[in-house]
């Protein structure tokens, strides 16, 4: 692999660079579940109340936004695609705050370890009140 730095200077590298972030499903999904998360305790700083049925519509106004309107429609299956996983990923924002809602006052049963997802992210503590 021949690598190019300043002006009149060449170098040779050894082995490959890896410049993408997921290169398996494993590290995708955990990835995912992570800023899902994430996204799901910064939402829940500001709402203490939203039903599966809202997570269901957002998703989907999100998949008909991107793909309609943000003119996804016009890369043929990968914006499809790339729709469909934006819709997905709003989906699980909303589908997570429910579920931090109902852990939060304990509506159901819950392990400890599903109350640990309440400490996993204190985004409280982090940034200032909206």
């Amino acid at each position: 692999m021949k690598w190019c730095g300043c002006p009149n200077r060449t170098e040779y590298l050894d082995g490959v660079i890896y410049h993408h972030a997921m290169t398996n499903l494993s590290l995708t999904c955990g990835s995912f579940n992570f800023y899902t998360d994430l996204e799901a305790a910064y939402l829940h700083r500001s709402r203490n109340r939203v039903s599966l049925i809202e997570a269901i519509a957002r998703g989907i106004r999100c998949f008909l936004y991107h793909y309609f309107f943000a003119g996804l429609w016009r890369y043929g299956e990968q914006g499809l695609l790339l729709a469909i996983i934006l819709g997905y990923t709003k989906f699980m924002n909303y589908a997570k705050l429910s579920e931090r809602i109902r852990i939060q006052s304990v509506r159901g049963i819950w392990t400890e370890r599903d109350r640990q997802l309440l400490d996993r992210f204190r985004v409280e503590d982090q940034i200032p009140s909206l």
